[in-house]
């Protein structure tokens, strides 16, 4: 593994394979994970481990801060409760409109149209 001011000639759609961004701007860098994917099986999923994240991150200079992560964690915990929250909304107003619909009530959006 090593860290490069461009991607190398041979990657994978010329970026990065997350996220196809082939651009590096002033200041920014790139994690060559010296992997040529003719080595690799013919088919199969990307994954990184946790210790290869711990390893790109001591290759860029950058240091784990527990205190950052604990509020990416409480993040992620407030955005699950959110997501349950707002399908449970939704699937109660799916059930509003299909009484409504069963009762032969007809529906209007807020333009007026309806539905």
């Amino acid at each position: 593994m090593q860290v490069r001011g461009v991607f190398p000639a041979g990657a994978v759609g010329g970026g990065a394979f997350v996220t196809g961004r082939y651009e590096v701007g002033p200041g920014e860098r790139v994690v060559d994970l010296d992997t040529d994917l003719d080595a690799l099986p013919a088919f199969g999923l990307l994954c990184v481990h946790e210790s290869t994240v711990r390893m790109m991150m001591t290759a860029l200079g950058w240091e784990y801060d527990e205190h950052e992560a604990a509020k990416l964690r409480a993040a992620d915990a407030e955005i699950r409760r959110l997501r349950k929250i707002n399908q449970k909304m939704r699937d109660a107003l799916v059930a509003v409109v299909e009484a409504a619909t069963d009762a032969g009530i007809e529906l209007r959006t807020l333009d007026g149209v309806a539905r």
